[in-house]
């Protein structure tokens, strides 16, 4: 299997937020600010905005299932409980916004027999990162391969929703964020590791015969 990118980052937290109307006019949202050392810019991140409505303050939960599968639990208003979750995280030209939620293998690490995932959304990977898995050296860790595979990003979703393809190159250039054939290559790796570890609990056990001596 390709060894996992090391995903780096130059953006450090200021550790105050800044309340910004929101655009109903409800009230206000608060933004955490961050500031990035390579661009010189001032960044506002919502306080880990909800996938379904956009706010902040809704949570979102995967929950394992007997079989295996998860379950999405929400208690969003716009929770659409009708979600196929292999098609929403799939891109199309109908709907190109992959932005579903996701478990997060680091914070899995530190628990890895809870029934409930810890959840985060696609799109707020950098957030989630940041505020949960930056060392004090300013770092964050390698990713496993799973997480870079559940949180790539294609090109033509960044355009379709758009974001320049010029700001795409230079994320992934300062990042070290991988091209989306370095990402199939891994997901192909995965798959046949999943594919070898399911056939090997499969393999029936080979029962001695017991002989007279």
């Amino acid at each position: 299997m390709p060894s996992p990118p090391r995903i780096y980052t130059t953006v450090q937290p200021l550790n105050r937020t800044v309340d910004i109307p929101k655009t109903n006019g409800s009230g206000n949202k608060p933004h955490t600010v961050y500031f990035d050392q390579q661009t010189r810019h001032t960044l506002l991140f919502c306080a880990d905005p909800c996938g379904w409505c956009a706010g902040s303050g809704c949570k979102t939960q995967l929950v394992l299932k007997d079989n295996g599968s998860c379950k999405i639990l929400s208690n969003c208003s716009f929770h659409y409980e009708g979600m196929v979750y292999s098609k929403a995280a799939t891109y199309s030209e109908n709907t190109p916004c992959t932005n579903v939620p996701v478990p997060c293998s680091i914070c899995l690490q530190k628990d890895q027999n809870r029934m409930q995932l810890p959840t985060f959304w696609k799109y707020n990977l950098v957030y989630h990162m940041l505020v949960n898995h930056l060392s004090p050296s300013k770092t964050l860790p390698p990713f496993p391969p799973d997480l870079v595979v559940s949180c790539h990003i294609s090109q033509r979703e960044e355009q379709k929703i758009g974001i320049p393809q010029t700001k795409t190159q230079e994320f992934r250039q300062l990042s070290g964020a991988p091209p989306s054939d370095d990402i199939q290559a891994l997901e192909e790796s995965l798959k046949r590791e999943r594919s070898g570890s399911t056939s090997a609990s499969k393999q029936p056990v080979k029962k001695k015969k017991g002989g007279k001596k």
